[in-house]
């Protein structure tokens, strides 16, 4: 029975990690001892009952890395050094570089320019560019560049003040 508690769990983490493929992570800052909830603060105004302990970045390939399973590594992350509250400064979407459809992912920077990933003309660019997919086994003389987008988020982890 003890098994199936810590299973279950388990699971559920690696089957909501699984779908977003090589998320890079970076965080600087103080660690602590792990903990076991982090809350996701949405405001400004809750910060006052915390302490910064560090910032963190946290960028995946926009087609296989949602917002959501960057959230739940970023979440992830924070717990294991210990934060008790992640605070989201921002989130993005950045254009990366470009890939030819016959080859592999090229994700070399080329002049990034962050994205606002709330504005439907955006999203409607990056759904257009990406629809050109379909071409990658036309004849060579048809096939085109294809923009290639990461998702990104900026996060302060914050450790809840001693009363």
């Amino acid at each position: 029975m003890n098994r199936k508690r810590l299973f279950l769990p388990a699971l559920g983490l690696m089957l909501s990690l699984s779908g977003c493929l090589g998320p890079t992570i970076h965080y600087s800052g103080k660690t602590y001892p792990s903990t076991h909830s982090v809350a996701i603060l949405k405001s400004g105004i809750e910060l006052p009952g915390y302490t910064e302990m560090g910032r963190c970045s946290i960028s995946g390939d926009y087609q296989s890395c949602s917002f959501d399973q960057l959230i739940a590594q970023l979440r992830h992350k924070a717990a294991a050094v210990g934060a008790d509250a992640i605070f989201i400064q921002n989130r993005t979407v950045v254009a990366t570089g470009i890939a030819r459809e016959d080859q592999l992912l090229d994700t070399s920077p080329d002049n990034p320019a962050p994205v606002d990933d709330d504005s439907s003309e955006h999203l409607a660019g990056i759904n257009r560019d990406l629809s050109t997919v379909s071409n990658a086994f036309s004849p060579p003389e048809q096939q085109y560049d294809t923009p290639v987008y990461q998702r990104t988020i900026q996060a302060i982890f914050l450790k809840k003040n001693a009363h």
